[in-house]
């Protein structure tokens, strides 16, 4: 009978091991519910034009236009004897040209496409920051409620040996071997847990609300949640991961293509003081049947170039141009802001692992110490050397161990995992 209980147990692990909720599954399943996040692909996927839009300030360009009209025409004319003589008129008239642009030297219209590929970079890094903000968001309601079920699990458990003892120590007082106070503090103990129950059972309610926000789908409250495996390699020390994270982070790459872009806008207005030259193409066609004019036709074609020369714009280049370049030395000290914002972020996460894994090595201890406190006190409470309070106290000191582990565990994932997102990986 125990043989078939065992692998009962076993085989419903296995099936809530395979029906469990991964992070990789929530993020999956984050992205596709994220409203903000699919704004950021429609933004990114529309800057991916920008760099054809600058493009075509450099290539040709053919404009044709074409005019057809029908007049009517009421001349009024004296001849020699002053009598005059009204004529109507009725005629078309139509012409057609052809136009082509070349630029030849146009320093302004290669800053603008040059901008433009950086702001396309920039709205990819955008995306990026998007994402890993959205995996922040998973990996710290994920955590939440992982560890708010397992602080419920192991509350339910100290209840249950709390009212497992209050029980044994009625029925003790029944016999007549415990006190009337014993089973008080019984009751005592057993209706603090309780309460330290409905609170973990109200905070494991708000972390699966908030996980349930992100994901777009209901979750059990019992629904596994499968704690990732992630570690920091031996290799990977602050010194390193600081280095990295400068050259990966979306953050701080966003702020650079900003420079870029501000410097290229800066570039743009300054070549609006310079001449541009054009190579320019023109064909023309033009008809008129009028009276004067009949069966008249003209054709016109040139081929030259155009050399424009700006004289004045009534300070608007001045203003831009100064303008533009104090705009520079702001996104520069945005991109130092942003650096040492990542790099204390990085900092943070990376000490905090290292305490909780200290943490959880310290807690594993004290649950071991407890449990042999639990069994020792235990049998010399049966030999009357210890109270019943200090074998309840015992017991709860166990459990808030236990309580403390489970927290200390999943605050060691959160700071390795947004250590992850913030270096780009280890």
């Amino acid at each position: 009978m125990n043989v078939n209980l065992l692998a009962t147990s076993y085989c419903l692990f296995l099936m809530a091991q395979a029906n469990a909720l991964t992070l990789d599954q929530a993020l999956d399943q984050a992205i596709g519910n994220d409203k903000k996040y699919a704004s950021a692909i429609f933004d990114a996927r529309s800057a991916s034009y920008l760099p054809t839009i600058g493009r075509a300030g450099l290539l040709p360009k053919l404009v044709l236009t074409g005019f057809r009209a029908n007049n009517n025409l009421t001349q009024t004319q004296a001849d020699i004897f002053g009598n005059t003589a009204m004529a109507q008129q009725r005629y078309t008239s139509q012409s057609y040209a052809a136009q082509l642009t070349q630029p030849l030297v146009n320093l302004a219209a290669i800053a603008s496409y040059l901008q433009s590929v950086t702001q396309e970079k920039a709205a990819q890094q955008k995306l990026s920051i998007e994402f890993n903000d959205l995996r922040v968001k998973v990996i710290d309601a994920y955590c939440a409620m992982a560890s708010a079920q397992e602080v419920y699990a192991d509350t339910s458990k100290e209840l249950e040996i709390l009212v497992e003892q209050e029980k044994i120590l009625m029925a003790r007082q029944l016999a007549g071997v415990a006190s009337k106070i014993d089973v008080e503090e019984a009751t005592y103990a057993r209706l603090q847990t309780q309460s330290s129950l409905d609170e973990a059972s109200s905070g494991l309610i708000q972390a699966k609300i908030s996980l349930e926000k992100l994901v777009g789908n209901v979750i059990a409250r019992s629904e596994a949640l499968l704690m990732p495996q992630i570690s920091l390699s031996s290799s990977a020390n602050l010194k390193q991961l600081l280095a990295t994270a400068k050259d990966t982070n979306p953050k701080i790459l966003y702020q650079k293509e900003n420079v870029e872009s501000a410097i290229y806008e800066n570039k743009k207005n300054k070549a609006a003081y310079m001449p541009t030259l054009d190579i320019v193409a023109y064909q023309g066609y033009q008809n008129s049947n009028s009276l004067s004019t009949v069966g008249q036709k003209s054709m016109q074609g040139y081929g030259g170039l155009q050399l424009n020369i700006p004289l004045s714009t009534g300070g608007e280049i001045y203003g831009k141009e100064h303008q533009s370049a104090f705009n520079v030395e702001s996104q520069r000290m945005l991109l130092e802001s942003e650096m040492n914002d990542v790099e204390e972020s990085v900092k943070k996460m990376y000490f905090q692992a290292q305490i909780s894994t200290e943490k959880l090595s310290t807690l594993r201890l004290q649950i071991e110490s407890a449990n042999r406190l639990y069994i020792s006190f235990f049998r010399q409470r049966e030999m009357g050397l210890k109270s019943t309070f200090e074998l309840l106290a015992v017991i709860r000191k166990k459990f808030q161990s236990e309580r403390e582990l489970s927290k200390s565990a999943y605050e060691r994932i959160q700071a390795l995992k947004k250590l992850e997102v913030a270096v780009g990986g280890f």
